[in-house]
C-alpha cells in the first residue's frame, strides 16, 4: 500500500506547515509491509516482509537540509517533539558540499520493524516500546525537513497514518 500526502493544499496534501524559503516537501509516501484494505493506514508488520517498509520524499530543498521522521499519536508535531520516537534522522546535502551523505531532493529509504519493537531505518536503531501502548497500534509517521543556515529554522512537515502490528 502507497500513501502519498503532498505539503500545501493546492495538491491535496495536509498537515504541512511550511518555512518562507525554498525549505518544502513537495510529497511523502510510505509503501507499508503489505497492501492496505482500508486504502489510507499503511500497515507496518513486523511478522510480514521481515518487517521492511519503504519511506520516500519528494522536496524542494536546493542546499543542505535537515530531515527527521518520528513516530506520534497526531499528525501534527507538537512544541516538544524530541520526547516522540525518531526513527530517522540524517543530515543531507545535494552533492555540491564533497560530503558522503548525498540524499538529494528524491529520497527512498527502506526501514524494518521488528519482533522486539525496534526500527531500523538507515543507521538509526530506535526502541519504540514505550511508544507502543497496544498492538495494533495506529499512529502518524510524520516528516519534517528544515534547512536556512545554521539555525535551520525554515522547516515543512508532512503525515501519513500507519498502523504498526
Amino acid at each position: 500500500m502507497l500513501v502519498n500526502c503532498g505539503s500545501d493544499d493546492s495538491d491535496g496534501g495536509n498537515d504541512a506547515t511550511g518555512g518562507g524559503g525554498g525549505y518544502h516537501i513537495n510529497s511523502f509516501s510510505i509503501e507499508g509491509s503489505y497492501p492496505s484494505s482500508s486504502g489510507q493506514i499503511v500497515p507496518i508488520n513486523s511478522g510480514v516482509n521481515n518487517g521492511q517498509f519503504t519511506v520516500s520524499w519528494k522536496t524542494s530543498a536546493n542546499d543542505l537540509y535537515q530531515v527527521r521522521l518520528r513516530l506520534h499519536d497526531n499528525d501534527v508535531l507538537p512544541e516538544e517533539e524530541s520526547r516522540l520516537p525518531m526513527i530517522y534522522q540524517n543530515n543531507c546535502n545535494m552533492g555540491n558540499l564533497g560530503q558522503d551523505d548525498v540524499c538529494g531532493s528524491n529520497v527512498v529509504r527502506t526501514c524494518q520493524f521488528t519482533n522486539d519493537n525496534t526500527v531500523l531505518c538507515g543507521t538509526r536503531k530506535t526502541n519504540i516500546t514505550r511508544f507502543l501502548d497496544q498492538i495494533p497500534k495506529r499512529a502518524y509517521m510524520i516528516l519534517k525537513i528544515c534547512g536556512g543556515g545554521l539555525s535551520y529554522d525554515d522547516c515543512d512537515t508532512a503525515s501519513v497514518a500507519v498502523e504498526l502490528q
